[in-house]
């Protein structure tokens, strides 16, 4: 048997236990006892962290120029939270936002119905994980093409 099938065959009798057992479970639950990403309908949108970012390279060059040093260590603590809490998703069937980190935790009315009928989605499009990847390229791309295009 491969390991597709026995994942598949793992999820099913997941899938049923945590509906048989606990119809009423809270989102968290559900989220917890069924991985919800074959179920969820998100949309990373790293465009607040983009922000964050571009803010942050201003304050880093605003350092540098004026030459003050010091200031460089509370910067870099900055990028952290930059990457870590601006990145968000959003869920297509309720638009809720949220942090991205969280997105597991996601489960709405739309996503526990699905979960309830055992019925994954047929197409869901690229997971949150793999836009995030698609997305960081995209910015080196953009990145790599204007210093090339700023220093001739």
């Amino acid at each position: 048997m491969s390991s597709q099938r026995r994942r598949s065959a793992r999820l099913a009798i997941v899938e049923r236990i945590a509906r048989d057992v606990s119809p009423g479970l809270p989102p968290r639950a559900f989220s917890q006892a069924v991985p919800p990403e074959r179920y969820q309908r998100l949309v990373a949108n790293p465009f607040l962290a983009l922000a964050g970012l571009f803010f942050w390279i201003a304050a880093l060059l605003l350092t540098f120029e004026h030459e003050q040093y010091g200031l460089s260590v509370p910067l870099f603590a900055c990028l952290a939270i930059v990457f870590w809490w601006l990145p968000q998703y959003h869920c297509r069937d309720c638009g809720k936002t949220g942090r991205l980190d969280r997105w597991r935790e996601h489960a709405c009315d739309a996503v526990q119905a699905r979960i309830q009928a055992s019925q994954p989605l047929q197409f869901r499009g690229p997971t949150v994980r793999m836009q995030m990847v698609v997305w960081g390229l995209a910015v080196i791309a953009v990145f790599i093409v204007l210093l090339k295009v700023l220093i001739p």
